[in-house]
């Protein structure tokens, strides 16, 4: 691997000289800024060279200095996910790319790669459209859906990628490649929940609902009693919930002048629909317990972010998620019992999301999104590093509380870290992680764009022992031969 310092200057000036945007090299004092990330959670990148891209052509003359001089390739946007810090190589920064380009007639927008949420909505709310947005409108909207995108609309609307009608994406060669179900459908595929790894997203067309009227907001629980009392009412009503109701809750420290200390339960609920229908869907949940707070209403589609109330500013986060096929009252008590208000659990937010409805239903063309079977999301998050191992203690045994409802996978947004294996593999099972690799495997045949864990090494040579008959191979049944559903859809066959 090359050492930019080692190169002659004349390389790096020219990169300059072919680029519209700022290149730093380690050691100039604006490179930090550069690539500082929300997530502050695991240091702060050190790369070799940054290349700030102020359009696609700045993005491919990037990767061919990348390739030319061999230097990975990483790139980022808001830096929300939980990566591994660069110390080394390249970093592409998109953030400047955040053109907004809608077409209300048609409900298509076409945005750029560092465009976050809230841009998207604040455009699309005077037409009554939405985009199918995360629950944080400053995540960047091109890697949220990359991932798949769960959000407050994930049971009506499904995964944010299910809503993805094309991409620009410049791949290891340089060669910026115009993306849809049409051209390079394999590809299409993949960049719908495969995450990364294929090359460098520059644009997304998305297809935009119209919901002319949305009831949502949240319903907020104080007290040990009344939480407990919101959150089994709560975990009883969800098997008779509509699919068109998405609905979370989180336990959080209580903040605020209002605030008494301890715990507050946010049982979030979100309707695309009148304003009577909603109320007659959360009266059950209203008339749990008595509530503090109770914003749930007739909601300006603007005012979606008010939902979760995620925060807006740079915090060290880190969580521990997986997916659950069921609740019942004995996990509401073990929930209770490990992170409740009668406890000293060091969470931030605790929080279990309702999944299903549409997102869980069968998509014509459902691209990479693993976690679409899930019914239920837990996830444990923490803003303090110095009480992780606390938290993943606790975490731990929370996942085996509940046992046999642990769903196979988990969406890789909220998975960890894709540099850690064991993220990695539950993010997409295992026959989509074959696929996925294959693809990126033709676009960048090289690892330019380096994702996932590093390789297992060989195992070092053992003695010699005496062979063992080897019982015959049982080849397990693929859950989704992506080759055999693009020549049936496409007619292509998959590169």
């Amino acid at each position: 691997m090359a050492d930019v310092q080692t190169l002659p200057p004349t390389t790096v000036t020219d990169l300059r000289h072919q680029v519209s945007g700022p290149v730093f090299v380690r050691g100039d004092a604006e490179l930090a800024d550069e690539v500082a990330c929300f997530n502050t959670n695991g240091g702060v990148h050190d790369p070799a060279i940054v290349v700030g891209a102020a359009n696609p052509d700045d993005v491919s003359a990037a990767v061919r200095f990348a390739a030319e001089h061999g230097l990975p390739v990483r790139v980022q946007a808001t830096g929300h996910g939980p990566g591994p810090r660069a110390k080394n190589g390249m970093i592409v920064s998109t953030e400047r790319l955040t053109t907004v380009q809608l077409d209300p007639t048609a409900r298509r927008v076409t945005l750029g790669a560092g465009c976050q949420w809230h841009r998207i909505v604040t455009a699309a709310a005077p037409f009554g459209l939405a985009p199918i947005t995360g629950s944080s409108v400053t995540v960047g909207a091109v890697g949220h859906t990359m991932g798949g995108g769960i959000g407050p609309l994930i049971r009506s609307h499904g995964f944010s990628s299910d809503w993805a009608r094309g991409f620009r994406l410049v791949t290891a060669n340089g060669q910026i490649l115009t993306v849809d179900a049409r051209t390079h459908p394999d590809l299409f595929w993949a960049l719908r929940g495969g995450k990364g790894g294929f090359g460098i997203v520059t644009e997304m067309t998305l297809e935009l609902p119209h919901i002319p009227v949305l009831y949502a907001g949240r319903l907020v629980f104080e007290g040990a009693a009344n939480i407990e009392a919101a959150l089994r009412a709560w975990v009883s009503w969800l098997p008779s919930a509509a699919d068109d109701v998405s609905t979370s809750v989180a336990l959080a420290p209580a903040h605020g002048p209002d605030a008494a200390g301890g715990q507050r339960l946010h049982l979030r609920f979100v309707y695309p629909g009148p304003a009577a229908d909603g109320a007659r869907l959360v009266a059950p949940l209203r008339g749990a317990a008595p509530t503090v707070q109770d914003t749930v209403r007739e909601m300006p589609l603007a005012e979606v972010h008010s939902i979760h109330g995620d925060p807006v500013d740079p915090l060290p986060l880190q969580s521990f998620c997986t997916e659950l096929t069921g609740i019942d009252q004995d996990f509401a008590s073990a929930f209770l019992a490990r992170v409740g208000p009668r406890t000293e659990a060091p969470f931030a937010e605790s929080e279990i999301r309702h999944l299903g409805g549409v997102a869980a239903q069968d998509v014509v063309d459902p691209g990479a999104v693993g976690g679409r079977g899930g019914a239920l999301m837990l996830r444990l998050v923490i803003e303090d590093p110095t009480v992780a191992p606390r938290a993943s203690e606790i975490a731990a045994g929370l996942f085996a509380d509940a046992g046999a409802r642990k769903f196979s996978t988990t969406n890789v947004n909220f998975a960890g870290s894709m540099s850690k294996r064991p993220a990695f593999e539950r993010s997409w099972p295992e026959p989509m992680r074959r696929q996925l690799a294959e693809v990126r495997a033709a676009y960048d045949p090289d690892g330019l764009f380096p994702f996932g864990p590093a390789p297992v090494q060989d195992a070092p040579p053992q003695a010699a022992v005496p062979p063992v008959p080897e019982a015959p191979t049982i080849r397990p049944r693929r859950i989704f031969d992506v080759r055999r559903w693009f020549g049936r859809h496409t007619g292509q066959p998959l590169r």
